[in-house]
C-alpha cells in the first residue's frame, strides 16, 4: 500500500502508432511525496510530487501495454500539473495528442485512479495548440528540473542493458552492425522469436544508438499494428499522399510485429512501395516478427521475397544462465540488490520469457518500495504463483485455459470463441480473458488475438469486469484457482 497525503491507495503489482517519430525521455527515480485530490499543485514546491506520481502511473501503463506502444506514445508525455483532481500532460505534436487521447485516454485515467485512489480527469496539451504557451513555462521548469533538456531513450532499451547469451548473441551483433552503419549492409534487418525474447528492445536500442551518432535522424518507428491503423484513417480521408510522404521521409524505419500485416491487403500494398522507395534510397529497414518470413501466412510473395533480401536473425527463449544475467541486471537498474538464491529461484521458474523475468523483478522490487517487504523465497513465489513455468507454449496454455473454461462453465470453446453476446457466453469469454492474461501475462493485443480479433479496449473491458467480481464474489475466486490448478496440471 502506498500512503499519499493520508490517501491510502492499492498499486497493482502486477503486470504486456501511428507515429512520425519516436520521441523518448528519461524516467525519474520513484518517490512518496504527497498531494490529494484536493491540493492545487504548485509547479515550483510540488513538481517533485507530481513527476513521482507520473512515475507510478507510468509504471502501471508499462505493465498493461506492449514495449513499442508504451515507448511509442507514453514515454513522450511530459506531466505538467495535477489541479482539483485534473492531470495536465504535455506532447510535441497535435497529431501524437489525438491518437493518445482516443487509444490511450481511458487507460491512462485507469492508471492515475489505481495509484490515486481516485478519478482523475486527463488532459492533453501538444505544442501546436494555440493555447499551449500557457503551460511553456510549466515545461521549461520540468526541464530544467531534471537538469537534461534532451530526450533520451527509455534507459531499459539500450544496448548497454540487453543481456547476451548464446541465444540472442547473432541478432544483437547484427542490430549494432545495422545502428553502427545504417543502411550499409543487412538491409532490410530481420528480427524473429517468441513474444517477450527481446525484439523489441533490440529496436528501441537501434533507435537510441543512431540517434546518439546522428541527432538530425529521421527515425519512425511503429507497430504494424498502428501503421495499418494510420494508413486506414489516411485512406477514409483521401489522404494516403500524406501517409506515404511521412513514411518515405525516414532515414530508418523500424517496424514491430509485421506479421499482424496478415490478410491486410490494402496495407501490404502502401507498405510495398514504402518498402521499395526507402530501400532504392539505401535508408535502413528493420523489421521483427514472431515467425521466420516463410512461415507468416497470407503476406504477399513479393513482400515475403523483399523481407528475405537482408539478414534473417532468430532469438530464442534464453539458457539458465542468461536469465540470471537479466534478473540481476533488471535489480540493478531498479536500484536494489536480489540474494542469489532468489535469483536462482526466479529463473528456474520462468523460463520461456524475459519480459515475465523483468515484470517479477519489479513485483519484488514494489513489495520492497511501497510495503518495506526484502528479496526472499516467499516474496519471489507470490511473484511468479500465476505465471505459466513449465515447458509448454504459450499457445498451448492458452489452448487448456479455453478448454477447461468451457468444462467448468458449460460454455462450447467455440461460442467462447465467438462473438456471441449472450451473458453465459460473454461471462464464459471474460473469464477466459483475465486467466490467459493471469497465467501467461501476454499482452491484450494479443488476448484479443485469441477471440476473434477483439481491439485493445474491449478485452481490457472484459478483463476489468471480472476483477471487479472478485472483490465481492468469493466463489468466483474459488473457480479461477481451480481452473488455473487443472491448467497447470494438465
Amino acid at each position: 500500500m502506498l500512503e499519499l497525503n493520508g490517501i491510502s491507495n492499492s498499486v497493482n503489482l502486477g503486470k504486456t502508432d501511428d507515429s512520425e517519430f519516436s520521441f523518448f525521455s528519461q524516467s525519474e527515480e520513484n518517490s512518496t511525496s504527497s498531494f490529494s485530490k484536493s491540493s492545487t499543485y504548485n509547479k515550483e514546491e510540488n513538481m517533485d510530487s507530481f513527476k513521482a506520481l507520473w512515475q507510478l502511473v507510468q509504471n502501471y501503463l508499462q505493465d498493461h501495454m506492449n514495449e513499442v506502444a508504451y515507448s511509442c506514445w507514453i514515454v513522450p508525455l511530459e506531466p505538467i500539473c495535477l489541479t482539483a483532481g485534473e492531470a495536465t500532460l504535455f506532447v510535441k505534436h497535435s497529431f501524437q495528442k489525438n491518437l493518445i487521447q482516443e487509444k490511450y485516454g481511458n487507460l491512462i485515467k485507469e492508471a492515475f485512479e489505481n495509484v490515486c485512489g481516485f478519478s482523475v480527469e486527463l488532459q492533453i496539451i501538444s505544442g501546436e495548440d494555440t493555447d499551449s504557451d500557457l503551460l511553456i513555462e510549466d515545461r521549461i521548469n520540468l526541464k530544467r528540473a531534471d537538469g537534461n533538456l534532451k530526450c533520451k531513450t527509455h534507459y531499459d532499451y539500450t544496448f548497454d542493458t540487453f543481456i547476451v547469451g548464446p541465444t540472442n548473441r547473432y541478432a544483437h551483433a547484427t542490430a549494432q552492425a545495422v545502428a553502427d552503419k545504417p543502411g550499409d549492409s543487412y538491409n532490410p534487418l530481420f528480427i524473429y522469436g517468441n513474444s517477450g525474447l527481446g525484439k523489441t528492445h533490440l529496436l528501441n536500442a537501434i533507435c537510441y544508438r543512431i540517434q546518439e551518432k546522428d541527432p538530425g535522424a529521421v527515425i519512425v518507428l511503429v507497430s504494424a499494428e498502428d501503421f495499418t491503423t494510420e494508413f486506414l484513417h489516411h485512406l477514409k480521408n483521401n489522404t494516403v499522399n500524406i501517409f506515404q510522404d511521412k513514411y518515405r521521409k525516414a532515414d530508418v524505419l523500424l517496424v514491430d510485429d509485421v506479421h499482424f500485416l496478415i490478410g491486410k491487403e490494402q496495407t501490404q500494398e502502401a507498405f510495398f512501395h514504402i518498402f521499395n522507395a526507402l530501400h532504392a534510397e539505401k535508408k535502413q529497414m528493420v523489421f521483427t516478427s514472431d515467425r521466420a518470413p516463410k512461415e507468416i501466412p497470407k503476406i504477399e510473395e513479393r513482400l515475403l521475397s523483399r523481407f528475405e533480401w537482408g539478414l534473417l536473425a532468430d532469438i530464442q527463449a534464453p539458457e539458465f544462465e542468461t536469465r540470471i544475467a537479466i534478473i540481476k541486471r533488471k535489480a540493478e537498474l531498479l536500484g536494489f540488490e536480489m540474494p542469489d538464491h532468489v535469483v536462482e529461484f526466479i529463473a528456474e521458474k520462468i523460463k520461456k520469457n524475459i519480459r515475465q523475468l523483468e515484470s517479477t523483478v519489479r513485483k519484488i522490487n514494489a513489495y520492497r518500495l511501497l510495503d518495506n517487504i526484502q528479496p526472499s523465497i516467499h516474496v519471489a513465489q507470490n511473484a511468479v504463483k500465476d505465471i505459466i513455468t513449465d515447458n509448454k507454449p504459450v499457445g498451448v496454455t492458452i489452448e487448456n485455459i479455453i478448454t477447461e473454461v468451457s468444462r467448468t462453465t458449460g460454455v462450447p470453446e467455440d461460442k467462447i470463441r465467438s462473438k456471441d453476446k449472450t451473458a453465459k457466453v460473454s461471462f464464459a469469454r471474460q473469464l477466459a480473458m483475465y486467466i490467459i492474461r493471469e497465467m501467461t501475462g501476454i499482452s491484450m493485443k494479443e488476448i484479443g488475438a485469441q477471440f476473434g480479433g477483439r481491439d485493445y479496449s474491449t478485452t481490457i473491458y472484459a478483463i476489468n469486469q471480472i476483477k471487479n467480481q472478485l472483490s465481492t464474489d468469493s466463489n468466483l475466486q474459488k473457480t479461477i484457482e481451480m481452473i488455473t490448478k487443472n491448467v497447470k496440471e494438465s
